[in-house]
């Protein structure tokens, strides 16, 4: 077994041809879809016009600078894992985009901090105002804001808009209801991933220790990593979601993933990121790989409990929890191939922070859905996971389909 490294640099698709091209397909584990001679990976790209006009037009609705008569509050951040706790900023930010509203987020997270630790919007010294300039930000620019439905209960995902809970439904809506109007042509995944890179440019601190990790582990410059995440998280223990706690797979199962990407594209170097330490000692089974990861030996989650609660009852320390998520996050964005579990947000995040800074979908592989965004909504994992949670579940599922019965929260 042997794979060339020699090789430039393997790039991604244009963002910008995704156009309407909808990724939230259950069946589409993988990208480029092979036999798809729609996207062809590119070396580079440039940011399209749209997408810049995007980026512009939000950093002036979350700046100081933003005067619209109207403001769209988020009190306080998801209480979630990192990743969710991220992913639930993006709603309230597209529906901000679509009708016209002013943005105002939370500085600190109850359980990983001051924001301003991991991200420069967030910082008092950002300079989100000196490139806040908006020159369709007018009321013109924005869409009729539908009726206010005062039945709408708590619920997430949902958000306060003014004295209105709204909500934005995302799973088996068009483009056209998500992507504000001015943006016709941008395909769903493309906006989700302007919005993501915009909000989570990440701190100073947070670009050094990344810097400093890629050093610490030779990171090489001049080849293609693929960039994994062995989901072995607090999920894992979840006897609320059966199929969760019997689809939590050793890395082994990953593999022939691993091996088809580093086939295709000839990349012998991977970056490892995994929440248990006998996946990184499961390495030593494939030494043909070049195999990079950072710390090994960590506190795990309390078993019984989810990380929301080892935090709040002092079994990890919130800030160290949140700065290694976020280090794996944005070393997962610097491979060149990305593969994960995409009920995971964050190889999901990973990918969605890589499309907005460098306007390139990379190649990625999933092992149980497609990529999709819908954050508080059901979403069916693909059927061959479905096929293989019904192997392995103790509660069989008789006469029901299986995607009626294996969804999660995208």
């Amino acid at each position: 077994h042997s794979v060339v490294s020699n090789v430039r640099l393997v790039g991604g698709v244009p963002s910008s041809a995704l156009n309407s091209y909808d990724l939230m397909e259950p069946e589409l584990m993988e990208f480029p879809p092979r036999h798809h001679n729609s996207f062809q990976l590119s070396d580079a790209t440039s940011a399209s016009k749209d997408s810049l006009l995007f980026k512009s037009r939000l950093r002036y609705l979350m700046s100081s600078e933003c005067n619209l008569g109207k403001t769209l509050k988020v009190e306080k951040m998801a209480y979630s894992g990192f990743g969710g706790s991220l992913h639930n900023l993006v709603k309230p930010s597209l529906y901000a985009m679509k009708y016209g509203y002013c943005l105002k987020f939370p500085k600190h997270s109850s359980l990983y901090g001051n924001l301003d630790n991991y991200f420069e919007t967030f910082s008092a010294q950002s300079k989100l105002d000196q490139h806040s300039q908006c020159t369709t930000c007018s009321a013109d620019d924005f869409e009729a804001e539908p009726p206010c439905d005062p039945k709408l209960e708590v619920q997430v995902g949902r958000f306060m808009a003014g004295n209105c809970r709204r909500e934005m439904k995302i799973v088996d809506a068009s483009a056209q209801d998500v992507v504000p109007r001015s943006f016709a042509k941008m395909a769903v995944m493309e906006a989700v991933s302007n919005v993501v890179s915009t909000l989570y440019e990440p701190s100073k601190k947070m670009q050094s220790s990344v810097a400093d990790a890629k050093k610490s582990m030779n990171w090489p410059v001049d080849r293609n990593v693929i960039g994994l995440h062995v989901r072995r998280g607090d999920s894992c223990n979840d006897d609320s979601q059966e199929w969760r706690t019997v689809t939590c797979f050793p890395l082994s199962k990953y593999m022939q993933l691993v091996d088809r990407a580093a086939t295709k594209y000839r990349i012998k170097d991977i970056f490892l990121t995994s929440e248990a330490p006998a996946t990184f000692e499961e390495t030593k089974k494939y030494p043909y790989y070049n195999w990079m990861f950072l710390n090994t030996t960590f506190t795990p989650v309390p078993s019984g409990k989810n990380i929301e609660n080892a935090i709040d009852d002092g079994d990890l320390d919130g800030v160290s929890v949140g700065e290694d998520a976020h280090s794996n996050l944005l070393l997962l964005s610097e491979a060149s191939v990305i593969i994960g579990k995409f009920t995971s947000n964050l190889p999901r995040l990973a990918l969605e922070y890589k499309t907005g800074k460098t306007s390139l979908v990379c190649p990625y592989y999933s092992l149980d859905s497609s990529w999709c965004f819908a954050y508080g909504e059901e979403y069916p994992l693909s059927k061959l996971a479905s096929d293989d949670v019904e192997r392995h579940l103790v509660t069989k599922t008789e006469d029901q389909d299986f995607n009626d019965v294996h969804k999660f929260y995208c």
